[in-house]
């Protein structure tokens, strides 16, 4: 580049500088020459140029879609939330009817499967000397007990290939809860529940109403398990 280019290279942004600081320091130049407005032409992808105008307008129907697209987003997701809560709060109404540890397993299944269309759900006991299907060996769960739930009462996240055999036999799932009837120590089983969708159960998600079922079910079971001997 000869040393008169860049010369005006330097000229054009000193230019392009000292308009940018001017129309800050006189923020109602426009308002006192609007003839220059209409004459203002900006580059556009598929049209060349357009006016300022024009582009504005643009800006504006872009902006309103996207609004529009958040609106609805956090319609449905109300909407769904809503839903969320009244399974959940007809489960435990129904839970707390429930006489035998079969029509606690029959509830979990229809509310949680059948009605939010989570597609696995198993209800595992500990040494469970009724329907073996429920029947989970405490020594055998023990590795879970320690390496997911650590002391704690629940789990969401992905589980390996030996723990979902484990708790869901030869089903397959991409994510799971796991939520542990009783108190760490003393627990009386788990409520395995689980997802294809591998973003569906994550560890920062919100516990409230897994935290209720999972206290209630701790309440329940035991009195079951007793009346089942």
């Amino acid at each position: 580049m000869s040393e008169q280019s860049s010369e005006e290279v330097v000229l054009a942004e000193l230019d392009d500088i000292r308009v940018s600081e001017y129309l800050a320091q006189h923020p109602d130049f426009f308002a006192q020459h609007p003839e220059l407005l209409s004459e203002l032409r900006l580059p556009h992808a598929e049209r060349g140029t357009i006016s300022l105008t024009e582009r504005q307008l643009t800006v504006l129907r872009q902006q309103n879609q996207q609004l529009k697209e958040e609106i609805t987003e956090l319609m449905s997701m109300a909407s769904r939330n809503e839903k969320i809560f009244r399974v959940y709060s007809q489960l435990y109404t129904d839970l707390l009817s429930c006489h035998q540890i079969s029509e606690v397993q029959k509830l979990l299944q229809q509310h949680l499967a059948e009605q939010l269309g989570l597609p696995v759900v198993a209800l595992r006991l500990f040494d469970y000397a009724g329907d073996r299907q429920l029947t989970l060996i405490r020594d055998d769960a023990e590795q879970v007990l320690t390496r997911r739930l650590g002391g704690g009462s629940c789990y969401f996240g992905r589980l390996g290939q030996q723990e979902q055999w484990l708790l869901f036999g030869e089903k397959t799932v991409e994510s799971a809860a796991l939520l542990l009837i009783g108190e760490p120590g003393e627990a009386h089983g788990i409520l395995a529940i689980g997802s294809h969708d591998a973003h569906h159960f994550e560890p920062d998600m919100d516990s409230l109403l897994v935290d209720q079922l999972r206290a209630l079910l701790s309440t329940l079971l035991p009195r079951l398990l007793t009346a089942d001997e």
